[in-house]
């Protein structure tokens, strides 16, 4: 009975989180979007950012409450587990691509400017997470409401899905604008990255990977590319 009480706190508390995430990212691209900034073209394309935006938060939490629902994630750990974990690796792994950027591997206009960016990329970050990781794991998870004795192999899938899917769409996108080099080890880069999230997401729950993601943005897309163009592009 303790630990059914202490789930449901747990839930409760972590629901709380995401959705001040939720409304923080829409709030984000609403006011990005009123005071003009075109930084979420990149990802969004011509979609009005507010709209997709809401869409995409709304069906996120609707799959990650599923995801709970069916305990494929834990609705969070209880006090500061995971945490430490989730920025220090998300700080690690921006080394190398950085390394990979100062030898000529990205283009100079890859990175929302400031300060919009300091927007953009925690909203964006939310986004990511749910499209690319949330949403396979719910979409298996009702599915095996409807077809239980393939619940394992459906698991699998779901999981292959989360940890590739962002990959394979950076290098089809990169393909363009990238040596084949840089964009072979962004595709291997960001599969181990999905692949530490998903494990971050299964032991410690939804707040620790959004931590993660978050923490690597924070140094590659916002410290980082604040300073990049002027250190590798002014000559």
């Amino acid at each position: 009975m303790r630990d059914s009480s202490s789930r449901i706190s747990r839930t409760r508390s972590d629901g709380a989180a995401i959705l001040a995430a939720c409304f923080a990212a829409v709030a984000a691209a609403l006011l990005l979007t009123w005071l003009g900034s075109d930084a979420y073209e990149s990802v969004l394309g011509v979609t009005h950012p507010t709209a997709a935006t809401s869409a995409v938060v709304v069906l996120g939490y609707l799959a990650w409450r599923i995801t709970v629902q069916r305990r494929w994630i834990p609705s969070g750990s209880g006090g500061h587990k995971g945490y430490g974990m989730a920025v220090s690796i998300g700080f690690a792994l921006t080394v190398p691509v950085m390394v990979v950027d100062y030898l000529g591997g990205f283009r100079p206009d890859i990175n929302a400017s400031a300060p919009d960016s300091l927007l953009f990329y925690p909203s964006v970050a939310l986004l990511a997470e749910f499209a690319f990781h949330m949403t396979p794991l719910a979409l298996a998870a009702v599915t095996v409401r409807l077809w239980a004795s393939a619940a394992r192999p459906l698991e699998g899938i779901a999981l292959v899905v989360a940890a590739t899917l962002e990959p394979v769409l950076q290098v089809v996108w990169g393909q363009e604008y990238s040596p084949t080099w840089a964009n072979i080890y962004t595709g291997i880069h960001l599969l181990v990255f999905n692949v530490v999230g998903l494990y971050l997401l299964r032991r410690y729950g939804f707040l620790r990977v959004y931590l993660y993601r978050v923490s690597y943005y924070a140094v590659w897309h916002i410290a980082w590319g604040y300073v990049r163009v002027e250190l590798l592009f002014s000559a």
